[in-house]
This record gives C-alpha cells, sequence and structure tokens, in this order.
C-alpha cells in the first residue's frame, strides 16, 4: 500500500466532478477532482475483512466495572476522611 491518496470509487454527490479520496497515512477523506492521478485498490467481496463490533453486554460490563471502581473510589474517600494527609 502506498501513503499516497486513494480513490475511494464513490462520487462527490455536491459536485458529480468530484469523487471521494482517502489518505491512509492520516485517515483523511476528501472529495477530488476525477481527473486527479490518485492510485487505487481494486477488492471483491470477502476480500475485505470485518472487524468485530462489541455486543451490548461488553458495554454493559464495561459500565458496571467503571461504577464499581467509582464506588469503591468514594468508600475510600470517606474512610480516610477530607483533611487526612
Amino acid at each position: 500500500m502506498q501513503s499516497y491518496p486513494y480513490w475511494l470509487g464513490t462520487e462527490y454527490a455536491p459536485n458529480p466532478n468530484k469523487a471521494w479520496g482517502f489518505g491512509p497515512n492520516d485517515g483523511a477523506q476528501d472529495a477530488g477532482y476525477n481527473g486527479q492521478l490518485l492510485y487505487a485498490m481494486v477488492v471483491r467481496s470477502g476480500d475485505v475483512l470485518l472487524a468485530p463490533v462489541p455486543e451490548p453486554e461488553t458495554y454493559m460490563m464495561l459500565l458496571l466495572g467503571l461504577g464499581a471502581v467509582g464506588a469503591l473510589s468514594r468508600r475510600r474517600a470517606r474512610a480516610i476522611g477530607p483533611f487526612a494527609l
């Protein structure tokens, strides 16, 4: 993969003379004129791996863990007292 921009193959709706491009260095997406020389990559269905999406249970466990940490820190702060060094 080159570090220069690639065409995404999607027309830029406000201007049909432009199309979307992607910069792999910084992840930027921008519309460029169709006449610009950019790289292209051919992919077929099934060539691209999808990243797994976290399930709702994962978020619930995260929230419960953060709640437990918050409760323990408040409990510890009360036990030490506001004037302890």
